[in-house]
């Protein structure tokens, strides 16, 4: 919660963010991936790990490739 809102306030996020610029969209589908891998791996229920597949299908749909940058780990994770 305090990475999520230190990101979420910090200045050059809100800079970039005004912008048509589709990498606050990624970086934010990539953080809801891992957030929903961990919880898929504490509380053991499937519906996280689609959770983290649907944010990572729409983080290709964003930035295409960049979005393969964070699937490896999570899926090492795993």
């Amino acid at each position: 919660m305090v990475a999520g809102a230190a990101l979420a306030l910090t200045p050059m996020v809100v800079a970039t963010s005004r912008s048509n610029n589709p990498d606050m969209t990624l970086m934010f589908l990539s953080v809801l991936a891992a957030w929903a891998t961990v919880r898929a791996i504490e509380d053991g229920r499937q519906r996280w790990m689609l959770l983290a597949g649907v944010a990572c299908g729409f983080g290709f749909l964003t930035k295409l490739l960049a979005a393969g940058l964070v699937m490896p780990g999570l899926w090492a994770r795993t």
